[in-house]
């Protein structure tokens, strides 16, 4: 079998030198190395974590990815998501669990999960297999930063993973309360950037979500006129240091100086719509600086 096929210069088989990248997801130098033996070996695994490592997305990448999908994530095939589960330096970063089932001992114990920094649940409808999943995944992977979760589900969560040293979460939002009532709990003390998405409740309930643990960065969507995107924005400035809104006619990246607004708008130039000119007209002009993309 290839697995047994000693790899050239290491004295390593390929299945020890896979168990060097899951026993340490961040050391990308043993990736490399990895990559260079599968290739070696004909493995089309080997060109795709190399192409990766590279970081020039390729159409080559692509059709590899598409082409062997399946067999590279195994029996985690059949529980993820095709859309939104994403790999990055040739193993997976983003999981996205889809399985409306608890997940067996066995396929949480998978060791391609070993490299996930993102994990998204809110395909799992049942609260009681979210809080039990999910803390298991955050407990066993290391590399493991942020959640994607829906808000009816974070207290359950929230109550299982106090020790947990999570830095980034991102919530559903199907009602406007239950986001700051969850965070209020004190149970993420390590949390630093939250992302909040589905609905805009309105800048009162944002700048409640915000300050509830103390932040670095928050990301919000915005439905309303100029005025009232302008109010939301200027509360949750004066909150976060970086503030990413998306409005219905784009996306938006708000840093604070002093009383200074820094906008860096997430579109070209000449695509901008009038809708930030009245933004930003809203905020007050002798306030704002735009920040070139």
């Amino acid at each position: 079998m290839v697995a047994r096929v000693i790899a050239r210069g290491t004295g390593k088989t390929l299945s020890e030198l896979l168990a060097a990248v899951h026993a340490d997801p961040f050391d990308l130098a043993a990736r490399a190395v990895y990559a260079d033996a599968l290739q070696d070996a004909g493995d089309p695994r080997g060109e795709f974590i190399a192409l990766q490592l590279a970081g020039k997305a390729t159409q080559r990448e692509k059709t590899l990815l598409k082409d062997h999908r399946k067999r590279w994530l195994g029996p985690l095939a059949k529980l993820v998501s095709n859309s939104s589960t994403r790999f990055e330096n040739g193993f997976l970063r983003t999981v996205a669990i889809t399985s409306q089932q608890p997940l067996a001992p066995n396929q949480l114990a998978h060791p391609e999960l070993a490299t996930i920094e993102v994990l998204d649940v809110t395909g799992m409808r049942d609260t009681s297999h979210v809080a039990t999943q999910a803390t298991e995944l955050l407990t066993r992977y290391a590399k493991l930063q942020e959640l994607v979760i829906v808000a009816r589900g974070l207290a359950h969560v929230a109550e299982r993973i106090r020790e947990h040293a999570l830095t980034r979460l991102a919530v559903q939002l199907p009602s406007a309360d239950l986001l700051p009532a969850a965070l209020q709990r004190r149970t993420f003390p390590q949390l630093r950037a939250l992302r909040v998405w589905n609905q805009d409740p309105g800048p009162d309930a944002l700048v409640r979500s915000a300050s509830a643990v103390p932040l670095d960065t928050f990301e919000c969507e915005l439905d309303g006129g100029a005025v009232r995107d302008a109010i939301a924005i200027g509360k949750l400035a004066n909150i976060v240091a970086t503030l990413t809104v998306t409005c219905t006619w784009g996306k938006v990246r708000v840093t604070r100086k002093g009383d200074k607004l820094a906008i860096r708008p997430d579109m070209q130039p000449d695509a901008r719509p009038p809708q930030l000119a009245a933004l930003i007209t809203a905020l007050g002009r002798d306030r704002v600086t735009i920040v070139k993309r």
